[in-house]
């Protein structure tokens, strides 16, 4: 009750100087982003029960009855962060150092057998020969000129000498 009386009832410069005196110090202890996060949401709860227990308190009638609500609230919110920071760094501290100096001294090794390697595959490439690169050459030569037999009989000759020039441009040491 005394913590309620002070935030509501004090100079305002006074509760900023705590608060800042109290965030030098709780910023330089909170260097974690989980301590830092755990003080903002303890600084939000900390407005909300403020704010909501002075207008229960107080019975507010106007909106400047409010805004003053508000404003201690935030103070209250300052206070929670700040303290929070502190706090909440000295608590991850201890955890983290129980944690890592309290363990037993000796731990048996933990024997397990290796696990099997599949075989390797090896994939061997076999270049194409010189003969196997004109078959195909052909023979895309030759699929494309069956698709133009669909072609009316006007067309065709066009179509056939430009399928021509195509392959000749290619390889012009070919008789197609």
């Amino acid at each position: 009750m005394n913590l309620f009386h002070m935030l509501d009832q004090d100079d305002p410069f006074t509760l900023f100087c705590l608060i800042a005196i109290t965030a030098i110090v709780g910023s330089n202890m909170a260097c974690n982003p989980n301590v830092r996060q755990w003080g903002r949401r303890g600084a939000g709860g900390a407005y909300a029960i403020f704010f909501i227990y002075s207008c229960f308190i107080l019975q507010p009638s106007c909106a400047s009855d409010f805004s003053h609500i508000a404003f201690r609230s935030l103070f209250a919110a300052g206070l929670a962060l700040t303290c929070g920071w502190i706090v909440f760094s000295i608590v991850a501290f201890i955890a983290t150092y129980t944690k890592t100096h309290f363990r037993p001294m000796y731990r048996p090794p933990v024997i397990s057998e290796p696990a099997k390697q599949p075989p390797q595959i090896r994939t061997v490439y076999v270049q194409p020969t010189n003969a196997q690169k004109m078959q195909d050459f052909l023979n895309a030569y030759e699929t494309e000129r069956r698709l133009l037999q669909g072609l009316p009989d006007d067309e065709k000759p066009i179509a056939e000498d430009a399928l021509r020039m195509k392959y000749l441009k290619m390889c012009p040491h070919l008789k197609v």
